[in-house]
């Protein structure tokens, strides 16, 4: 523009350098489900300053994020700088300049809290990686942080790889929910307060007290003691697993000559730990597909489904015919499993993605995991690395039946589609600080597909972020 002095070079937008700012807005927006308080990205903002007689500055960056959800639904285009209106977070994505030569000082003059420099990992003139530039309040000037400040302890390396994965990984959704909570936290907030995200936890809740059917259990006799039960015809074992080792001491003492027992419980491994007590032969497994969740003191909240599937660890048919007929006149659903352990893969392939998801990502129900493209994607790759995991080790066992990943996962996917926002257990556990099933639906799954040669990288990925988000680890 010869009048104004001012020359333009117009380079086409290419994906490489949409697709950070994109991806934040992604993230942040999660991050603020996390917090409790909705977190705004306005993409590439126009941002000026007036102040200056003949020094009219404007800045456009990549992406500018607000923290304050009311502050920035108030914003007109252009963003005002000399307002104070200005993002807490600006985005520069670089892939041939240095944007420090003169945006950052702008920036800085601004006074805005962080500017983040991104050179994806495409690029061929600079060397990629992120710089986190926060501003020194006190001195008014930038320096280089190794996380963020503003999304807190967010690192620049784990900011980096976000931003330049082609599809969001669990370990950047285990970052997003760090950061989140650790925000929610700081701020006084959480899940069940943000506008949006909050009253689908609470429609869930609505929903189990809803739909359950009330029932009571007259005097129901309780011991604190298995030794006070004495011997029982049948034992039925409802433990968390992460209460497997005390199992066995539990049971003995109601263990008879025709004693049977039945394990109703999740993960890999059940039977065979209660077997050193009852022993095999005695021993059977119960696969329950129903939406629990437990409420006050002395309820269980019944949301969806009723059906348990029940097979004999050594699959007798004689002693599985025994089984069922305990349940002959119930409201539940129950069918036999003629092979108890392809019937432990098969659950495997419903709680590994959807319990451990749910986690993962940021603290969300199932819905959010089946109406998400990339979540969606990440259950639906799982659920194949599990039916992997599971046809070697029917195999290695010599068993002759085979999980069918492809209709197994489609069962899957159609009943927690029309689901609604259920929290798995696993979720609640970790939510309300209690330690979470890793070992047995996780770890234990994990161990033999490595023993066995099957590769399940998000599997193993999944296990150790659990493993390290674990509250009854810390």
């Amino acid at each position: 523009d010869e009048q104004s002095g001012v020359a333009w070079m117009v380079r086409e937008t290419t994906v490489e350098h949409e697709r950070p700012g994109f991806c934040l807005a992604v993230l942040v927006h999660r991050i603020g489900q996390a917090r409790g308080a909705p977190i705004v990205s306005y993409g590439t903002t126009r941002l000026e300053d007036h102040t200056r007689p003949g020094d009219h500055r404007v800045m456009e960056p990549d992406q500018a994020v607000f923290l304050d959800a009311a502050r920035a639904a108030a914003l007109r285009t252009p963003v005002l700088m000399e307002a104070g209106d200005g993002p807490d977070v600006a985005l520069e994505v670089d892939h041939t300049t240095d944007v420090r030569r003169r945006k950052l000082g702008i920036y800085e003059g601004w006074r805005v809290p962080e500017v983040w420099m991104e050179v994806p990992n495409e690029s061929v003139r600079r060397r990629p990686g992120l710089t986190i530039y926060a501003l020194d309040a006190c001195a008014g000037r930038y320096r280089e942080a190794e996380a963020s400040e503003v999304l807190l302890g967010w690192t620049t390396a784990e900011i980096h790889q976000a931003l330049n994965e082609p599809a969001i990984s669990v370990e950047t959704w285990a970052a997003v929910l760090r950061v989140g909570r650790a925000m929610g936290e700081r701020d006084g907030t959480e899940p069940t307060d943000d506008p949006l995200h909050g009253p689908l936890l609470q429609r869930a809740q609505a929903q189990a007290s809803t739909q359950a059917t009330r029932q009571a259990l007259e005097r129901p006799a309780i011991a604190r003691d298995a030794a006070a039960l004495g011997r029982a015809d049948w034992v039925l074992c409802g433990l968390k697993a992460t209460s497997l080792g005390d199992a066995g001491a539990l049971i003995r003492p109601c263990l008879g000559p025709e004693t049977r027992v039945l394990a109703i419980m999740n993960g890999l491994g059940i039977e065979d730990a209660l077997a050193e007590a009852a022993g095999t032969e005695r021993v059977f497994g119960g696969l329950a597909f129903t939406c629990l969740n437990r409420g006050e003191p002395g309820t269980v909240r019944h949301l969806e489904y009723g059906q348990v599937a029940i097979g004999h660890l050594g699959d007798d048919a004689a002693e599985l015919e025994r089984a069922l007929a305990l349940w002959e006149g119930v409201r539940v659903e129950v069918s036999a499993a003629p092979s108890l352990l392809r019937a432990r893969w098969e659950k495997l392939c419903w709680n590994v993605p959807f319990n451990g998801l749910t986690v993962a990502a940021g603290g969300v129900h199932t819905e959010a995991i089946v109406t998400d493209a990339a979540l969606r994607a990440q259950a639906g790759a799982l659920m194949r690395e599990v039916a992997a995991a599971g046809n070697a080790d029917l195999a290695a066992r010599g068993h002759r039946e085979r999980v069918d990943a492809e209709a197994v996962a489609a069962r899957m996917f159609a009943l927690t589609d029309v689901m609604g926002p259920y929290r798995p257990s696993t979720l609640i556990d970790f939510l309300e600080g209690r330690a979470i099933e890793v070992g047995a639906i996780f770890a234990e799954p994990a161990r033999r597909a490595r023993a066995l040669g099957v590769p399940t990288p998000r599997l193993d990925q999944l296990t150790a972020l659990l493993a390290r988000l674990d509250p009854g680890q810390a």
